[in-house]
């Protein structure tokens, strides 16, 4: 019994790693559910478990009807895509799984993950961008995903539990490097918002900050000499930015094709409504939005500074400009960050900065 209440913690991660690298394709499908089926029976035999609030458990229901819904809904109201739909519904299940049997001790777990992504990311954009000679737009990003946003989030959530639960703090140099390779301007916004946070919080030092600072920008030059490209992190692109640049990129973001009401569409393929609680109020109706943003925002109540709480913030600043945190590939990890701070507190909480250390 003991056995199987220590494997909770990494069949979870593994469970959430299988889907955010394979969107429960092939053999990911098989690994994935036998994951979540130990983590479940560990959860079970555990003899202490956390008291659940049944007003949470009542809006989580309303969450999932409202999905339901929209598979109907997809063919009266929307556009007719009613498989993606019931696909929206497929993986929406077992992540209230997750907001059940949600533990703490999968954010070390979750930190190798981000390790090994960003690993992938670095290793495809030195050798493909410099060995074979590949441009700058058909290296692959992406890391074990197929997108180099996602791969992105990914990175900021492993770079965020890095600061606040104070482990593995050398983890931290090539996940940020690897954001960087990820070209997603996106993520590192939320990047200098989470590094700006943990310095004026404490976790992080002023004087590890700008050693990290220009390690990262000797890497990333280091490279471009090595392979004579300029571009093969991207950086340039991520760092001209400028003002009517940014604002037209948040205005292709938040295109909306036809506004929410409440009746549910269905899942929406549009360049547009990549915000988290537009997009769903959109697909799902403006009772599931409204739903989406009560939890998050209760969730935010609880446990405060703790890695559960600051993991539902990251998830909650991507969300405004991406609909990837609550899609298959990272919404597991909002369900995990709910189900910590509405359920339980987290017993994971920051410890010294790396100069104290």
């Amino acid at each position: 019994m003991d056995g199987l209440r220590a494997t909770r913690p990494l069949a979870l991660a593994v469970y959430i790693v299988c889907v955010f690298a394979g969107t429960f394709q092939g053999p990911l499908l098989m690994i994935g559910w036998c994951a979540l089926g130990i983590a479940v029976i560990g959860w079970y035999v555990t003899p202490e478990k956390p008291k659940q609030d049944l007003r949470v458990w009542v809006l989580l229901g309303v969450l999932v009807v409202s999905h339901m819904a929209a598979i109907p809904g997809s063919i009266w109201f929307g556009t007719g895509n009613w498989i993606l739909t019931a696909s929206a519904v497929y993986w929406l299940l077992p992540a209230m799984v997750i907001f059940l049997i949600a533990d703490d001790g999968v954010f070390r777990w979750l930190i190798w993950i981000a390790v090994i992504h960003a690993g992938c990311i670095l290793f495809n954009g030195m050798w493909f961008s410099g060995v074979m000679g590949y441009t700058s737009g058909e290296v692959n990003k992406g890391g074990l995903t197929f997108n180099p946003n996602v791969a992105a989030g990914l990175l900021i959530i492993g770079i965020g539990l890095v600061f606040w639960t104070g482990r593995h703090w050398w983890a931290v140099l090539p996940m940020i490097t690897a954001v960087i390779f990820t070209g997603s301007r996106a993520a590192f916004s939320v990047l200098v918002i989470v590094f700006v946070s943990s310095l004026i919080t404490g976790q992080f030092t002023w004087r590890s900050s700008i050693g990290m600072v220009v390690f990262i920008i000797i890497a990333v030059a280091v490279y471009g000499l090595l392979h004579q490209q300029s571009q093969v992190a991207d950086y340039p692109a991520m760092f001209s930015m400028t003002p009517d640049l940014v604002i037209n990129d948040i205005n292709v973001r938040w295109t909306v094709p036809a506004w929410p009401d409440l009746y549910p569409h269905g899942v929406v393929e549009h360049l547009g409504l990549h915000n988290v609680p537009l997009r769903m109020a959109r697909e799902a109706g403006i009772i599931a939005g409204a739903v989406w943003l009560v939890l998050s925002v209760w969730a935010l109540t609880r446990d405060r500074w703790t890695p559960a709480w600051w993991l539902m913030v990251v998830i909650l600043l991507l969300s405004i400009l991406d609909h990837y945190t609550w899609r298959v590939h990272l919404g597991s990890l909002w369900f995990l960050a709910a189900g910590l701070l509405l359920s339980r507190s987290a017993n994971i909480r920051p410890i010294s900065s790396p100069d104290r250390a």
